[in-house]
């Protein structure tokens, strides 16, 4: 048989094992829930000249689990740690889990081929959906004054302003976009307009609006869609890195469950309680308090991670693991923290559990 285990703590780089923090961490998984941590993968999209190369950032929130025959755990914890939550398949598959998309990135051209094509232009999707979305708002914002004209005009930084005449409902275009654009696409012109003049569109608010629902007939709000092309750039992973052997990362046959889902439209994931940050930081400040270079910003590791606490039927993850594997020293602590409620077995005693 085989399972899917979520193992901790990765080894250090000195290669010392230390299981008083693997322990730490499960007392924390016990009291909280598990761990979603951000990851950043960095994807470059080679366009047709004379369009420069553009590097895509696509931030993942995610825990990992790994499918693998009993016997394959103690080889498994020499890297990711000699503690984990063993899990049936079916179980995982009821919490959300998906296995991840494994992406070539190495290729001859310039490292790039239609696995980096495919993921930057999600990217692309996903952007376009968010301007489809947020010029839906500004289409049912305006329909308050039916009859305005939709108008457009620059204001004093040269943003391109739309708004809906006599109302200050508006839907801004940034500067730094059509700069933006303009650096990738040499051909393209933005609207001239004289400075200062407002120019119509031809379009009435009541019109807009209509055009806009027309666009959204049979389908999920535009909103809807973009959570959900987000969540699949989550899920798109590289065979390997560049320093690492081939298919590195294809061999260790990753599931995950991402951060952002919802079901009838609550979070089933949160923000992390101040005291778990504050445990997470006493736990690890130099992990969990390293700064992230994001593109909305800095920010700090540790307040970018979500939590997911509980199933759908409202039990706590870690009720649902079917074993918890722990260092031989460490069996009785955890089968305390449990109450007994769950099998507790060292890794070294998997070695043998065949088909």
């Amino acid at each position: 048989m085989r399972f899917m285990y979520h193992s901790f703590p990765r080894r250090r780089a000195d290669g010392e094992r230390d299981h008083g923090k693997g322990f730490a961490i499960l007392e924390l998984i016990a009291e909280h829930g598990l761990l979603l941590t951000p990851e950043i993968e960095r994807w470059t999209d080679v366009k047709t000249a004379p369009s420069p190369p553009e590097e895509y950032i696509v931030v993942s929130r995610r825990c990992c689990f790994t499918e693998l025959a009993p016997h394959e755990v103690p080889n498994h914890a020499e890297r990711f740690g000699d503690f984990a939550l063993e899990f049936e398949h079916r179980t995982l598959l009821d919490l959300g889990a998906m296995p991840v998309f494994y992406v070539p990135r190495m290729g001859a051209y310039e490292n790039y081929g239609p696995g980096p094509a495919l993921v930057t232009q999600l990217a692309h999707v996903q952007d376009t959906m968010q301007r489809v979305s947020t010029f839906r708002m500004f289409a049912k914002a305006a329909a308050g004054a039916p009859k305005a004209q939709i108008l457009a005009r620059y204001d004093a930084v040269h943003n391109l302003v739309f708004f809906a005449e006599g109302t200050d409902v508006t839907f801004v275009m940034s500067r730094s976009l059509l700069e933006h654009t303009k650096k990738m696409n040499p051909l393209f012109r933005a609207p001239e307009l004289p400075a200062g003049v407002a120019a119509p569109l031809g379009l009435t608010a009541e019109t807009l609006l209509s055009i806009s629902n027309l666009l959204a007939w049979g389908l999920h709000d535009p909103d809807v869609l973009v959570g959900t092309v987000k969540a699949l750039g989550s899920l798109f992973y590289s065979t390997e890195r560049r320093d690492d052997p081939l298919l590195s990362h294809y061999q260790q046959r990753e599931w995950r469950i991402i951060g952002g889902m919802m079901k009838d439209g609550a979070a089933l994931t949160e923000k992390l309680p101040i005291t778990l940050s504050d445990a997470l930081m006493a736990l690890d400040a130099e992990l969990f308090g390293r700064e992230l270079a994001l593109p909305t910003g800095s920010k700090r590791f540790v307040d970018e991670c979500e939590l997911f606490e509980k199933g759908l039927d409202g039990r706590r993850v870690l009720a649902m693991a079917r074993r918890i594997i722990a260092p031989a020293a460490y069996v009785d602590r955890v089968r305390e923290l449990t109450r007994g409620a769950i099998a507790v077995v060292p890794p070294e005693g998997l070695g043998e559990e065949r088909d």
